[in-house]
């Protein structure tokens, strides 16, 4: 599987767009201001404990 990581920290990130076969893994640490739930399945923490949101477009979608 062919896969792009886009890591969002301090800004912002617009118009993306990916062919199909391509899985597209976003990544905003712009979520201090934010409440996070912890049930909440698009909160996660990264290894350093960090939490950020997780937006995920499969290889089969063309648009989130």
């Amino acid at each position: 599987m062919n896969k792009v990581l886009i890591i969002i920290s301090g800004g912002a990130v617009q118009g993306v767009t990916k062919p199909k076969g391509v899985a597209l893994e976003i990544r905003d640490y712009d979520v201090e201001a934010t409440d996070i739930p912890e049930n909440n399945e698009h909160y996660q923490r990264d290894d350093s404990g960090d939490w950020f949101q997780r937006m995920f477009w499969g290889e089969d979608q063309v648009e989130g």
